[in-house]
C-alpha cells in the first residue's frame, strides 16, 4: 500500500494550488484533503487517507507553500487597505 500512498500523495500534491486555493495554514488544508480523497479515493482506507495528507502536507511545507500562502495574504491585505503599490 505505501506506493500507492505515495503515488496518491504525488497528484494530490501536484494539484495543491487548485484544491488549496483558499487554505493559508497545514490545520486548514487537512480536513479538505480529507475530504477530497474520500470522495475521489473512496477505496483507499483511513489510514491511506492520514497518510497520504500527512506526506501531502510535509512535502507542501518543505516547499513553503503555506509560508508564500500568508506571505501572499498578507500583501494583499497591504494593497487592499489602500496603501500605494510600490
Amino acid at each position: 500500500m505505501k506506493s500507492i500512498v505515495q503515488a496518491v500523495a504525488n497528484a494530490v500534491a501536484d494539484k495543491a494550488d487548485v484544491l488549496l486555493q483558499e487554505v493559508s495554514t497545514a490545520t486548514e488544508a487537512k480536513p479538505l484533503l480529507m475530504e477530497w480523497l474520500a470522495d475521489h479515493y473512496p477505496d483507499l482506507p483511513m489510514d491511506g487517507r492520514l497518510q497520504v495528507v500527512q506526506s501531502v502536507i510535509a512535502l507542501l511545507n518543505s516547499e513553503g507553500f503555506f509560508g508564500a500562502r500568508s506571505l501572499q495574504d498578507s500583501l494583499a491585505d497591504a494593497n487592499d487597505s489602500g496603501e500605494p503599490d510600490e
